[in-house]
């Protein structure tokens, strides 16, 4: 566990601004604070420093097509979502999941008849928003609160507040103090040495590979394999067998 007053402090030693037992003041803590949370909105951007996969289910309002997914919105979630991974309808009432496509843009266009409606709609369009929300419009538009959706998303963790506990795993605290150390020397007008650059790069790296989900290939199983394949199959042309 940890606090972001803990990171600072320590980035704040890592430069050399400050010795151990020595406090920054509050100005000066409140605008490494600031640093702090503009560095977590730009790792935010990758998934790859998402560290949970969660999920949460939200009912339907009949004959609504679009849904705010944040704070306080249609579908409340107090971290935003750094990537929504899986959407399903879920039938309530028998807790049954059913498929739901996630749309591009250029998908939802070409849908002519927008205001088509049905109990369960059966895909959904996902635009982010400026004020860090996102916007789901389900399609068909759904007309049964008998119905709801499963969310399935990655999460990083919040705004940060000084002295807030917080919980995170291996690796992200060193990683923070690091990048934030690199982000606060260029204000103080301070160089950071090689040694804290590169382990700034490096606990960065550590934590993205540690994230890394390796994906798979499928391979289509209408083509033949060993001894059973057709010798003059195009998949032998391919090979060269």
């Amino acid at each position: 566990m940890t606090t972001a007053r803990d990171l600072i402090e320590g980035a704040f030693r890592l430069i050399g601004v400050y010795e151990s037992g020595e406090n920054p003041s509050a100005d000066e803590m409140n605008d490494a604070l600031y640093s702090l949370n503009e560095l977590k909105d730009t790792l935010n951007l990758s998934n790859l420093m998402s560290y949970d996969t969660l999920s949460a289910t939200y009912p339907f309002v009949g004959n609504q097509a679009s849904y705010v997914l944040g704070l306080a919105g249609d579908f409340n979630i107090a971290i935003p979502p750094v990537e929504i991974t899986k959407v399903t309808i879920r039938d309530i009432n028998n807790a049954l999941d059913l498929p739901c496509t996630i749309l591009t843009s250029a998908d939802y266009a070409d849908i002519i008849l927008k205001d088509l409606e049905s109990q369960i709609p059966f895909c959904v369009l996902i635009n982010q928003e400026a004020n860090n929300t996102k916007t789901l419009i389900f399609w068909p538009v759904p007309t049964s609160a008998s119905y709801g959706v499963t969310i399935y998303y990655q999460t990083f963790v919040g705004t940060f507040a000084l002295d807030t506990t917080i919980v995170l795993p291996p690796g992200y605290k060193r990683m923070f103090r690091y990048n934030l150390a690199t982000e606060i020397a260029a204000e103080y007008g301070i160089p950071v040495s090689s040694d804290i650059d590169t382990k700034a790069k490096d606990s960065l790296a550590d934590v993205k590979r540690q994230n890394l989900i390796p994906q798979t290939i499928g391979v289509d199983r209408s083509i033949p394999s060993g001894n059973n394949r057709n010798r003059s199959s195009y998949y032998d042309v391919i090979i060269g067998a």
